[in-house]
């Protein structure tokens, strides 16, 4: 090959080379895994809906933040578990994917205890997320500064 030829069939190599693939948005939860994190943030806005709702308090954030404390271990396995048997009873949808009066008949069929675990209270693990969701409501803003952003509440 000649170098004329050689240079005009390489031309487009650095073009093609210099396209960068799109870069893939981390994940942003340090506990929950993505699906994990789609059932949670569909229970939290069942608990709290509106706006401002469990989404504009970054509950599902506050939340990952607690369940990651190395004292709540027992805590993060339960809800964890929780999640799994509320997916299980969802099937076969996604429980996120349900009608919100259908998420809130499961949720309702879990805070009453009818949803059972053998190796978790499902009932207790309800009240745990209930009360962190709270907390995240009912937070100053400033106490998300250990987040890294500060959510939007703007309670």
């Amino acid at each position: 090959m000649k170098r004329r030829a050689f240079l005009i069939a390489t031309a487009a190599l650095p073009l093609a080379c210099s396209v960068k693939p799109k870069a893939v948005a981390p994940h942003p939860y340090g506990y929950f895994n993505p699906g994990e994190a789609r059932v949670m943030d569909a229970w939290l806005q069942c608990l709290l809906p509106g706006s401002p709702g469990a989404r504009e308090c970054n509950a599902l954030a506050y939340l990952d933040k607690q369940l990651q404390l190395p004292h709540f271990a027992n805590v993060a396995r339960a809800v964890r578990r929780t999640i799994a048997r509320l997916q299980e009873a969802a099937k076969p949808s996604m429980f996120a994917d349900l009608a919100a009066a259908e998420q809130n008949d499961l949720l309702t069929r879990l805070q009453s205890g009818q949803l059972t675990d053998a190796k978790i209270n499902t009932q207790k693990t309800f009240e745990l997320v209930h009360g962190f969701a709270l907390e995240a409501f009912m937070s100053s803003p400033k106490t998300f500064a250990w987040l890294g952003n500060s959510p939007a509440c703007p309670h």
